[in-house]
């Protein structure tokens, strides 16, 4: 598949933020769920300044100086504002914890076209302090497939494919599919560093939710990067959306982080 086709097949999940408006109180990641404090102690929120204004992302807390997103969010950013310890994006408290970096990077062979080695990491400018609230995500140890595992994907992303960006942290419960059967909806598309999961009761990751985590259910390993979903169905139709494949890369997080030191905990 040619790039060109392949971009009007993927729709990345980054999305522009002009306000911050309070959505009703049931709006949720696409047919989701309302998450809690402490739920998701690994959920960053992230608000990256672009030539054309700011952009929301997800992303995932790995250790005290580090968070591991997407490499189309950060890709042409001049800066990162890392937002920990949240469930509402309209407002912080003391339990929450606001950051923002210059210091961040895409993978080397991120592609933006084709969205292979979707990753990036941020460099917090100061150690976190971890709590109920704020605590990492492990990544995972060897190179299980994970299909027909339950996973949890989490945002701040839109509620609707043509909605505005959810001011709640919401989550979908998905399963976990075959590389396999994720090419028969992206044909050409799926690599070996992807990973695809469709969400239960038609719930689904949306723009917004770009760089944030899908998490085993019953353990606290990272297993995805939010990376796109089928354009041309949108984000309600249940399709499966597509994920970097967290197990191909932790080599390379834990070469590309050692020099500055890190901390990452490994399932």
């Amino acid at each position: 598949m040619s790039p060109n086709k392949f971009v009007n097949t993927l729709v990345v999940l980054l999305v522009s933020v002009i306000g911050f408006t309070r959505p009703e109180d049931d709006s949720r990641i696409v047919n989701g769920q309302n998450a809690e404090f402490g739920q998701f102690p690994y959920q960053a929120l992230l608000l990256l300044e672009m030539p054309d204004g700011r952009s929301l992302c997800g992303g995932s807390l790995i250790s005290d100086r580090w968070v591991l997103a997407a490499g189309h969010c950060t890709d042409d950013a001049s800066a990162v504002e890392v937002r920990l310890g949240l469930i509402d994006r309209s407002y912080t408290d003391d339990g929450s914890l606001v950051l923002v970096s210059n210091d961040f990077f895409e993978h080397p062979d991120f592609d933006r076209e084709t969205l292979k080695n979707d990753i990036a990491l941020i460099h917090l400018p100061e150690i976190v302090k971890f709590t109920d609230r704020i605590s990492p995500v492990e990544l995972p140890r060897g190179h299980e497939t994970y299909q027909g595992r339950v996973a949890i994907a989490s945002g701040f992303g839109r509620t609707t494919t043509d909605g505005k960006p959810s001011s709640r942290l919401n989550y979908a419960v998905m399963d976990v599919i075959s590389n396999t059967v994720c090419t028969a909806s992206y044909p050409g598309s799926i690599r070996s560093t992807n990973i695809c999961s469709v969400g239960r009761n038609r719930s689904s990751t949306c723009k917004g939710d770009s760089g944030g985590p899908l998490r085993l259910e019953d353990e606290n390993i990272l297993i995805g990067v939010a990376s796109f979903v089928n354009r041309m169905a949108g984000c309600d139709m249940n399709y499966p959306v597509g994920f970097a494949r967290v197990s191909e890369y932790v080599d390379y997080i834990r070469e590309a982080t050692a020099d500055k030191g890190i901390s990452i905990t490994l399932g």
